[in-house]
């Protein structure tokens, strides 16, 4: 896993852990299910289109958490990990 994608992980689960919902916990573990399972892609396509469906989940969850961490959010902290590498 990239550290972009590893970032984008981190993302989502705290986004999600903050999500107001009875199935909060299943949720967690949906997200935790798909990313183990998409570790192992080795098609760019199906890769790209993984992250694009996961960004989208990010921004959804941010628009109900009001975590502000969104995919903006994420970009800035890709970039700077970027300049630390």
């Amino acid at each position: 896993m990239s550290a972009s994608t590893l970032l984008l992980y981190r993302h989502i689960l705290k986004a999600a852990a903050t999500f107001p919902s009875k199935n909060r916990l299943g949720l967690i573990s949906d997200i935790k299910l798909e990313f183990r399972e998409a570790a192992h892609l080795k098609d760019a396509g199906e890769l790209k289109k993984k992250i694009a469906i996961a960004k989208d989940g990010l921004d959804r969850l941010s628009a109900y958490t009001g975590a502000g961490c969104g995919v903006q959010g994420l970009s800035s902290s890709i970039e700077g990990l970027r300049s630390r590498v």
